[in-house]
């Protein structure tokens, strides 16, 4: 049953929750004229309920989905224009509206991650020659710039169909039951996130701890890495509560600065070049390298660097809430938001990737971290930052895992103490795995590289060209105008461009060719 729209001005007490009137009741208030009779309908509904343990229809369970013409309502620039059946829905909404600057930041902390830490190595697998860093540059731009165009592409799918998620705008288009697929890929792309996490507090806490002179078996790898998952993330993998944790959010932004700028800063002030300050603490293995093997930014491994690419930009499968939760929300602001998120994005990136490129060359780590100097104060403390960050927002990335996870089960999460079993269950299950993969392996970039280049690409291209396709199927048809023809011309080529890089990306990935 939907909910209703109180008339413009009513106000008074709040009333207790009660259950759903009767639909002569209800179609008496949805047409009251006047807020003196609104008030009095309601405050007889109020007595009436009040020994029958009613509830606040304002407060029932989500409404049965309208139709897609009254469902387009929910798509309005004006929130406050929306459909009656969305009530419910954007009062919590009105809540949490954002400008476009504000909404355009929560988008680059959206994107931006670890992934920052690994792209010279991607340029480095391809050429060691410093002028690699000009098509390198190009690379990170011309991803940016697609991925920002599919992930607005993806909100609009949900404006066209009227829905308010990916995977919704997916059933609605190419039917239930493949809709598994976006659900596995987007959990792929969290897994491999949260295995990103566990593989980079290993790195930096083995540093850390050497510097510090705690037990030799602390300072290895895999030491350090059973004691972080045991004592830290495991625990903090069954938190239920993640609400103390958002503000790590913005903590998050601002230590990507920090060691985005030390990276730039030791870049300029020379202090890793031959006689630099920290030159002669680097092993030879680490050391600058430029010119040596030469190279091609044409070469295969440029597959890889492109799989990067996409992990480092994906995040459409939010792209609907963004939109929703835009003030006075339009596509055109939708655009400039992306453009903001998307565009800063792409700088830190630049900034990030060019910095430490010329600073090691053809031995830039995947984790660009391990060159430089443990005793480098500056990197001490990007160590540190990067480390508390991580281990505060790893559960928000885990719980949207575990729950994906748990959807797929026979019978799905389940309920009461089953739901409690089936979760703790998982969870064990989950970190023992993530562990595992991460002992097993020490390339980041493989790991980054390997599910952008297949999962990123089905969600970030492949899909999103589909499901356009499709809506806009019956309107081209008809008589289609020149910018449909040209926009379901660029999905043909993201369909074609999206399989093709998940083909070839992943063979190189995995070092095939």
């Amino acid at each position: 049953m939907a909910a209703f729209a109180l008339p413009r001005g009513l106000s008074g007490p709040t009333f207790p929750a009660f259950s759903p009137p009767r639909p002569a009741t209800l179609g008496l208030l949805q047409h009251v004229e006047s807020v003196q009779t609104a008030r009095e309908a309601l405050g007889r509904l109020q007595r009436d309920a009040a020994s029958a343990g009613f509830r606040h229809p304002l407060h029932w369970a989500r409404p049965a989905r309208p139709s897609q013409q009254s469902q387009g309502a929910l798509w309005r620039r004006n929130p406050r224009s929306r459909a009656p059946a969305a009530v419910a829905e954007a009062q919590e909404e009105t809540q949490q509206l954002g400008t476009v600057p504000v909404m355009g930041v929560n988008l680059m902390k959206n994107i931006i991650g670890a992934t920052v830490l690994s792209l010279a190595s991607g340029v480095a697998a391809c050429s060691d020659l410093p002028g690699a860093v000009a098509p390198g540059c190009f690379l990170v731009v011309l991803c940016g710039a697609a991925l920002g165009y599919t992930f607005a592409l993806v909100a609009r799918n949900c404006e066209l169909l009227g829905v308010r998620s990916y995977r919704e705008s997916w059933e609605k288009t190419l039917g239930p039951k493949t809709a598994w697929l976006v659900s596995i890929c987007s959990l792929i792309m969290a897994g491999s996130g949260c295995l990103q996490y566990i593989m980079v507090l290993s790195e930096a806490g083995s540093s850390l701890a050497a510097l510090a002179g705690l037990p030799s078996l602390l300072a290895t790898r895999s030491g350090a890495m059973l004691a972080i998952v045991g004592t830290i993330l495991l625990p903090m993998s069954f938190l239920d509560n993640l609400n103390q944790l958002k503000f790590t959010s913005v903590a998050g932004i601002f230590g990507v600065f920090y060691y985005v700028f030390a990276m730039f800063w030791r870049y300029i002030t020379g202090a890793y070049a031959p006689g630099g300050q920290f030159y002669k603490l680097l092993l030879p293995a680490v050391q600058p390298s430029f010119s040596v093997t030469g190279g091609s930014m044409l070469s295969p491994p440029v597959l890889t660097l492109l799989g990067m690419l996409t992990s480092a930009y994906i995040c459409h499968y939010n792209a609907p809430k963004y939109y929703q939760e835009l003030k006075d929300r339009s596509m055109r602001r939708f655009y400039l938001t992306v453009l903001l998120g998307f565009g800063g994005s792409t700088l830190i990136y630049l900034v990030g990737f060019t910095s430490s490129f010329l600073t090691f060359g053809g031995h830039s780590s995947s984790f660009i971290f391990n060159n430089y100097a443990s005793t480098d104060g500056l990197f001490v403390a990007a160590r540190a930052i990067m480390s508390f960050v991580i281990i505060c927002t790893y559960p928000l990335l885990f719980v949207g895992l575990c729950q994906g996870a748990l959807e797929l089960l026979p019978g799905g999460p389940g309920v009461g103490a089953e739901a409690q079993k089936r979760k703790r269950n998982m969870t064990f299950g989950l970190v023992a795995g993530l562990t595992a993969m991460a002992l097993s392996t020490k390339d980041i970039g493989l790991v980054i590289a390997l599910p952008g280049a297949v999962t990123g690409s089905m969600l970030a291209y492949v899909f999103p060209a589909l499901i356009h396709l499709k809506a806009t199927a019956a309107e081209a048809a008809k008589a289609p105008r020149l910018g449909l023809r040209l926009q379901r011309s660029l999905s043909r080529v993201l369909v074609l461009l999206g399989c093709a890089t998940a083909v070839l990306g992943a063979a190189s990935a995995l070092k095939v060719f």
